[in-house]
């Protein structure tokens, strides 16, 4: 019995081994390499993908630089049509820094020059994004409210249709409220304070010397649809 059982141990270490130190050709760098080198793909006959991991990496990664806004419209879509599918998934499944928090701790400790730098490259390609999230987070704090959603979420539209619908700003411009924010009770939404029919790209000058009591036209639609937002004191304004 015991020898029988030594002998199904032996063969399954060889299948095994023979399984993944198997040669195999890819279809496109034609260099034979062993079956670890090859994704799983069980609709053809190996099981495996007939390019290598290398190559299939190259070819995703050309295929999305050519097609880079083309894929960041889908993956918008494919956002706002499932965000409470997304939603419920990210929550049942822990980040990385929660299944290793005492890794993530110590890569924060040692590569602080490094965020930094990242942070701060993507602030400069990302100006207006940042300017916008800045504005919201100065919001929730001096309210004293926490940020439990992601921006798009709290926002109820995404940065594409942000940059689309208000624009891009030329030099000396800055991201203004139509209506201002002190106008607006404290229960208001993010979403209706930073709605796209309240924000416009003005002169900085005008912005720093315009008072509160001055308001922009915004359209009827969103004027009603603010108007249980507005303190009394300012609804015989807009």
């Amino acid at each position: 019995m015991e020898k029988h059982t030594i002998l199904q141990k032996n063969k399954f270490f060889c299948t095994s081994y023979n399984m993944y130190n198997r040669m195999k050709i890819c279809c496109e760098c034609k260099i034979e390499k062993t079956n670890d080198y090859f994704s799983k793909n069980k609709n053809l006959k190996d099981g495996l993908n007939n390019r290598c991991k290398v190559c299939c990496s190259n070819r995703n990664k050309s295929r999305y630089a050519n097609n880079i806004d083309k894929i960041k419209n889908q993956t918008s879509i494919y956002y706002q049509n499932n965000k409470e599918i997304i939603s419920e998934k990210n929550k049942q499944k822990p980040s990385y820094s929660k299944i290793k928090p005492e890794y993530y701790i110590e890569y924060r400790k040692n590569n602080i020059e490094k965020q930094r730098e990242y942070y701060k490259q993507w602030r400069e390609k990302n100006t207006n994004i940042y300017r916008l999230r800045i504005q919201i987070w100065w919001w929730l704090k001096r309210k004293g409210l926490e940020k439990n959603l992601k921006t798009e979420e709290l926002l109820g539209y995404n940065f594409t249709q942000f940059e689309e619908k208000i624009g891009t700003p030329i030099p000396n411009q800055q991201l203004d409220h139509k209506i201002p924010l002190s106008w607006f009770i404290d229960e208001t939404p993010v979403s209706i304070l930073f709605s796209l029919e309240n924000l416009h790209y003005i002169d900085e000058n005008i912005n720093k010397t315009k008072s509160n009591s001055y308001c922009d036209k915004v359209s009827n639609e969103y004027k009603q649809s603010i108007l249980k937002y507005i303190k009394t004191k300012y609804k015989n304004k807009l």
